[in-house]
Order: C-alpha cells, then sequence, then structure tokens
C-alpha cells in the first residue's frame, strides 16, 4: 500500500484525507464512499478557483511548460508553471 506522501505525490495533491469507510465495494459502499467525499469537499476552506485567461497567454504558458528541462521524473504542466508564477509573485507581497 502507498504512503500518504507517495499519494499525494502521485496525484499531485495538497491533502491526503483518511477515509472512515472500510469496505468501498458494491453499490453501498461506492454510496458511502461518495457521501464521504461529498462531506469532506464541503468543509473545503479554500475552494478551487478558475481564473479565465486568453487562449494567447495559454499558448505562451503551454510553451514555456515545454521548454522546461526534462530532466525531472514527471513533466511540468501549465498548471504546475502558473502554480509557481503566482506563488512567487505572492512572496514578494507583504502579509
Amino acid at each position: 500500500m502507498l504512503s500518504e506522501n507517495e499519494i499525494r505525490k502521485s496525484l499531485k495533491a495538497a491533502r491526503v484525507v483518511p477515509l472512515s469507510t472500510t469496505n468501498p465495494h458494491g453499490p453501498l459502499g461506492l454510496e458511502k464512499l461518495a457521501g464521504e467525499i461529498s462531506a469532506i469537499r464541503g468543509e473545503r476552506r479554500f475552494p478551487a478557483l478558475v481564473v479565465p485567461l486568453a487562449p494567447e497567454t495559454w499558448d505562451k504558458l503551454q510553451l514555456l511548460a515545454n521548454a522546461e528541462p526534462g530532466n525531472r521524473s514527471e513533466p511540468i504542466t501549465t498548471a504546475d508553471l502558473v502554480r509557481g508564477i503566482v506563488e512567487q509573485y505572492l512572496v514578494k507581497v507583504p502579509s
């Protein structure tokens, strides 16, 4: 079984939440699992945001992501690049 850190890294997740559903198989198990996941998603403090970008901007970001050196275990995605740009900018903003 994968560790929490391996799961988080593989899914590029900010967190891993253990579930209490012990047997998620069959229709009742899947329903119970879906209910538990819905409850967890409902308590999220930071909702996912969608930021519209012009197609030309997205194309430039994709070119930058594709130009990154390929010596990583996984290629960098455009979303990874955008997140990095935003995080670097916000480090400079006073709290």
